[in-house]
């Protein structure tokens, strides 16, 4: 009943209700257009573009030339410090379907996504194998190999569509580390946090489908 009421209400304010996950028999009870989704990962990167669409402005600020580069990882960095971070990375295209890298890859390199979605899995392309995790605009992704030296454990790559990504090279950032000690620290300590939430996300997917059998959906992240 409850979902019925929201759908009738998003449908009086022109608005579409999206289900991640739901038997799609729910659908057809509701009376209103629904967009579904086999898992929440997809939900949100539909709601993602449908706001981006929605809002060019938003769309500039998160992308533009002069969109914050770093996002979560530059807070509580000084000014010089984040323009030297951000002048020692590179930029980097992948067309949709193309692998960034698998599991068991050597690279010291972090990632941080500009447009797009990078998915994780434990293959790739994905098919049938776990999906671990979606990372979207402003994430980071492989810091595991970019803090210990480690080969990959997992697979990435875009899947839905092109993704433009952010790199930075572990040596680039020993070299600005040491020019800015202080800002290294605030810097690893924000991409642990990020970090810390992806692997707490991910272990509650995991538990859901292991209790939940063998027939369950892929991971969202």
């Amino acid at each position: 009943m409850q979902v019925r009421a929201l759908g009738r209400d998003l449908a009086l304010q022109r608005r579409q209700l999206a289900l991640a996950g739901a038997d799609p028999s729910l659908a057809a009870q509701l009376g209103v257009h629904v967009e579904q989704f086999a898992d929440l990962d997809r939900a949100l990167e539909w709601a993602e573009d449908a706001i981006l669409v929605e809002q060019p402005a938003l769309a500039s600020t998160l992308i533009g030339p002069h969109a914050d580069l770093l996002g979560e990882l530059g807070e509580g960095l000084s000014d010089a410090a984040r323009l030297a971070l951000e002048d020692a990375f590179t930029h980097a295209d992948y067309r949709r379907g193309e692998c960034i890298f698998r599991d068991g890859d050597p690279g010291r390199e972090l990632c941080i996504v500009r447009s797009g979605h990078v998915t994780m899995a434990t293959q790739w392309p994905p098919g049938s194998s776990l999906r671990l995790a979606t990372i979207g605009h402003g994430m980071a992704f492989g810091e595991m190999a970019f803090l210990n030296g480690q080969r990959r454990t997992a697979c990435a790559g875009a899947e839905g569509r092109a993704v433009h990504l952010l790199k930075l090279d572990r040596p680039a950032f020993d070299a600005w580390a040491a020019r800015h000690p202080r800002d290294a620290l605030v810097f690893l300590n924000n991409l642990a946090l990020m970090g810390t939430r992806r692997l707490a996300a991910t272990t509650r997917q995991l538990r859901a489908v292991l209790e939940s059998g063998p027939a369950s959906p892929a991971v969202p992240g």
